[in-house]
């Protein structure tokens, strides 16, 4: 705690070091020279240029800011995407003006967004160093960002009985249990959500909720009371998070996100889920095969991905044909060149290439598939043998990118 509280007068020196070394490996040299050079700061020096190095790519436009504070490695590790961020600081409608409590600051990444979108928000972290760090990161990046050292259901309590209200509750919950394996479920995280719901009912009407992306979509529809809104959230084809809106009112509806090369949103009302019925399409040699993305997969909104790109039949779950190019579509689109109907036809061909191998309701799990083809891994994403199920039909499909 103490080398985090005396960070408010930290000298450029410190700044100017961590900036110098930026990028550098974590060696025992380097921490050799740390140490000469900043005596006991050394220690959180190298926490800088680690914590700069795990979250590179994940805080491009924060880490512009050279004096941006990090407690930990672990925080920097686990921190939010910051255009993931901006699209939760943005789901539940406009901030604007109003009263934000995020009661799992952690390295501050989603606060700081809700912040940026015009919102004064309040943030809750139990570890004083995290709390140490987001004042100060707040500071210097000019956000109207409060954060307080308390237990986030302590915190709860103590503001129904003032009589304290906000607009929206932001809750990232630990997804780690007391041995440090990862959960997935509301019921298993820390803070619970039951306990959460139960206290903020008190204080606002909207509480927006950051899950794993591997819940379940129809279980949180089924088995939790007042949702609105769930977003499957993927960046760059990847699935992030589960974001859950609560709220009372309102058709509830679900949506995939995919944020990147297309910015996709696909919404449609969850009850449209259980009565779509696409197209069938054949695969055939010659056609476009589109590839939904795992957002689109987790959400499965097909109602409306039909009314955006009906020329678009499906082939297979999360696989489209078409004739045309559907524009815009947020997953990969490829060209069928061959099928096989057979992994011994295809190993003959394709034995010693290299090719990105994925499967799409195929018996057989990628990677063995890759071993029982004899196919290489391939650096880029140009060509892919993709194993399917059509019918009765097992196939493969070799492909390339359009």
């Amino acid at each position: 705690m103490d080398k985090l509280l005396y960070l408010w007068g930290m000298k450029s020196e410190f700044w100017e070091w961590v900036a110098a070394h930026a990028g550098s490996p974590a060696t025992a040299s380097l921490a050799e020279q740390a140490r000469k050079a900043l005596g006991d700061e050394a220690p959180l020096a190298l926490t800088q240029i680690e914590g700069r190095r795990k979250a590179a790519a994940k805080l491009r436009k924060t880490l512009q800011h050279n004096e941006f504070m990090f407690p930990s490695t672990l925080l920097a590790e686990q921190c939010t995407d910051e255009r993931v961020a901006a699209f939760n600081a943005s789901a539940a409608g406009s901030v604007k003006g109003k009263k934000v409590l995020d009661l799992t600051f952690g390295l501050g990444i989603d606060a700081f967004a809700f912040a940026r979108a015009g919102a004064s928000v309040t943030g809750v972290e139990r570890y004083i160093e995290a709390v140490e760090a987001g004042r100060h990161n707040a500071a210097i990046l000019g956000l109207d960002v409060r954060v307080v050292c308390d237990d986030a259901l302590d915190f709860l309590q103590q503001a129904v009985m003032h009589g304290e209200s906000f607009d929206l509750i932001y809750l990232d919950p630990a997804r780690r249990d007391s041995h440090g394996g990862r959960v997935y479920n509301f019921a298993d995280c820390e803070p619970r959500l039951d306990l959460v719901l139960e206290k903020a009912r008190q204080l606002t009407d909207a509480v927006l909720v950051k899950g794993s992306p591997m819940v379940d979509v129809s279980y949180i529809f089924t088995y939790l009371r007042n949702v609105k809104h769930v977003w499957a959230v993927g960046l760059n084809g990847e699935c992030k998070e589960v974001l859950v809106l609560f709220g009372k009112g309102g058709e509830q509806m679900v949506s995939a996100v995919d944020i990147g090369h297309t910015d996709c949103c696909l919404n449609q009302p969850w009850s449209s889920n259980r009565r779509v019925v696409l197209e069938p399409g054949e695969l055939k040699e010659g056609l476009l095969l589109s590839v939904a993305t795992a957002a689109m997969e987790k959400a499965q909104p097909w109602q409306a991905l039909h009314e955006r790109w009906p020329e678009l039949q499906s082939a297979a779950r999360g696989l489209f044909v078409s004739a045309e190019l559907p524009e815009g579509f947020p997953g990969r689109v490829l060209r069928i060149d061959k099928i096989y109907t057979g992994v011994r036809q295809a190993a003959r061909e394709l034995k010693g290439e290299a090719l990105n191998v994925a499967v799409y309701g195929y018996p057989m799990k990628a990677e063995a598939l890759r071993s029982k083809l004899g196919v290489l891994p391939l650096s880029d994403d140009s060509r892919f043998l993709i194993g399917t199920s059509q019918g009765n039909r097992k196939l493969l499909l070799l492909c390339h990118k359009e």
